[in-house]
């Protein structure tokens, strides 16, 4: 099957798309540009959940608890110890 005749728009319309001269595509690519920059921004002005900064601390070892990660130990070797 050809891909031209599987993809389709959300009107249904598998015609191929309209050619539109080079101002409008600028126009379009700066737009879309726009919106995913200001998506970005939204995204990390969400900050950090505290759960992830806590495993984070963990295991950059700035937790005071030693660098251990809840569930997780190490044998008299110093090697990791899966429980479970």
């Amino acid at each position: 099957m050809d891909l031209m005749h599987t993809m389709r728009d959300e009107t249904g319309d598998s015609r191929p798309p309209k050619a539109v001269d080079a101002d409008t595509a600028r126009s379009r690519q700066q737009l879309i540009g726009q919106q995913l920059r200001t998506m970005y921004h939204s995204v990390l002005d969400e900050g950090v959940p505290d759960e992830f900064e806590q495993l984070l601390a963990a295991l950059d070892g700035d937790s005071g608890e030693g660098g251990e990660i809840a569930g997780s130990r190490t044998d008299r070797s110093g090697e990791d110890v899966c429980d479970g």
